[in-house]
């Protein structure tokens, strides 16, 4: 029988709740649901130079009918002897690849994952099949690779919170039509330029010089290297009496409560392999605008969502302006967001399954 092992060594080992992790954990999770006795997670022993099982501890032996799967082959240095072992294992080996922003805009980047992005790149080429998460990070895969990229394919990552009750369409109506002059706006993401947090610290300055006032919650861990000179400007901004607060991380409990209080998310990123905020506050009920991303748009360009084609400050005021404005979108967001469909990540794993000959 097919057995499929996917890789958790890094997912165990990080001490964040980041969003790789959320995609490792939830495509495994939904794997093993639908293949329970096909689906096994693994780890790489340094030591012992192999892999084991992490619910068994049992040493991985691999045979022909075994395929592998990792979501983070990023740094193979790490790993020490990691990919010699791909390279010899049997069955057919598997990657999941997010984006190439470290080879796009290192300037975004930490200086060690700029570093560390060649060898991430080379050891995909020895792959047998990459997963791409969009279309758009399929043809960055592409260029960087060039006739030494594998056979590869994309898949939609998914977007549930299969912990919580059904978010209650009456209240978000309700709370739509009484929008008023200030807005609850909400960002989701490592604190860091990529993100763009100081897009809309400018934005709520630029708005409240109109007379609209942006209430501002800004939640995600600090990216150490960047982050701090970000968290300071949101200090200094709330000292000047702007209402905006950093939260930190939060758990999925207490993001689903920042999802239900809040009017809209903002989304201003400057690069994406994907981009999860704007699906998950979609799957909870909530507008979203968002920077109009390729690897974004591509998987809502149907959906109720307000674009904006600049991620700056002024670009995402006119946003929000927009959303203030604009009657009929907020009339008819919930009869549109109904009508949509967001990808699961039972959908996902399915996709995945049957490309990788599960079953």
């Amino acid at each position: 029988m097919k057995r499929l092992f996917i890789d958790h060594t890094k997912t165990l080992n990080s001490t964040h709740h980041s969003g790789l992790n959320r995609v490792n954990v939830r495509l495994a999770e939904e794997l093993k649901r639908l293949f329970p006795r096909q689906v096994f997670t693994l780890r790489w022993e340094r030591w012992s130079r192999s892999f084991r099982e992490v619910d068994t501890g049992k040493r991985v032996k691999p045979t022909a009918e075994d395929d592998y799967l990792i979501g983070e082959a990023f740094d193979p240095n790490k790993l020490w002897r990691w990919q010699d072992s791909i390279e010899r294992w049997p069955g057919k080996a598997y990657a999941i690849f997010h984006d190439n922003i470290p080879g796009i805009h290192p300037e975004l980047c930490l200086p060690h994952v700029v570093k560390r992005h060649p060898r991430y790149l080379a050891a995909l080429s020895n792959f047998d099949h990459i997963f791409s998460v969009s279309k758009a990070s399929a043809v960055e895969l592409r260029k960087a690779l060039g006739e030494k990229c594998p056979k590869g394919s994309y898949f939609p990552l998914g977007v549930d919170f299969d912990s919580f009750e059904p978010w209650d369409s009456t209240s978000r109506e309700s709370k739509l039509s009484g929008l008023g002059r200030t807005v609850k706006g909400l960002m989701v993401g490592i604190i860091e330029p990529r993100k763009n947090q100081e897009s809309a610290l400018a934005a709520q300055r630029i708005l409240a010089a109109q007379g609209l006032n942006l209430e501002l919650d800004i939640v995600g861990r600090l990216n150490d290297y960047f982050g701090k000179a970000i968290a300071r400007k949101i200090e200094a901004q709330s000292a000047d009496g702007f209402p905006v607060r950093y939260r930190g991380s939060l758990s999925d409990a207490e993001m689903e409560d920042q999802f239900r209080n809040s009017d809209v998310l903002l989304f201003p990123s400057i690069a994406e392999g994907f981009g999860l905020p704007p699906f998950e506050a979609m799957a909870r009920g909530l507008p979203t605008i968002s920077n109009c991303l390729p690897s974004v748009y591509e998987g809502l360009d149907n959906a109720p969502i307000i674009w904006i084609d600049e991620a700056s400050g002024e670009g995402l005021a006119e946003g929000i302006k927009r959303f203030v404005d604009d009657v009929d979108f907020r009339s008819n967001f919930v009869e549109r967001l109904m009508k949509f469909r967001l990808p699961r990540w039972k959908d996902s794993a399915e996709i995945l399954a049957e490309q990788m000959g599960l079953g």
